[in-house]
């Protein structure tokens, strides 16, 4: 998110109390207009997007919800640096535009 500067907290909405809660740590990058999707076993993957200085990225990190812990993947073939792109997941990993 962007509020003024790049955001890199992360938070959950309690649907059935309608309270929303912040998921702690924050221990991924700031981003903005990054990618994101779930798979089926409850990870979140987020790709690029840009950082603090508004320089668009190519990486790819992934999210827990069962341990609350951010992992930074390291890939030998990806696509290149994006922002403004969306993601889906089916099996793997789809990202499109940018």
């Amino acid at each position: 998110g962007y509020n003024g500067s790049v955001c890199n907290d992360l938070w959950k909405l309690q649907v059935g109390t309608s309270l929303w809660h912040r998921v702690a740590p924050a221990t991924s990058p700031g981003r903005a207009y990054h990618a994101a999707a779930f798979d089926a076993t409850g990870t979140w993957w987020i790709h690029g997007g840009v950082d603090e200085s508004f320089r668009a990225q190519g990486d790819l990190w992934r999210f827990d919800t069962a341990s609350h812990t951010w992992f930074q993947l390291s890939l030998e073939s990806a696509p290149g640096e994006r922002y403004n792109h969306v993601a889906s997941w089916d099996g793997g990993l789809w990202i499109h535009g940018g």
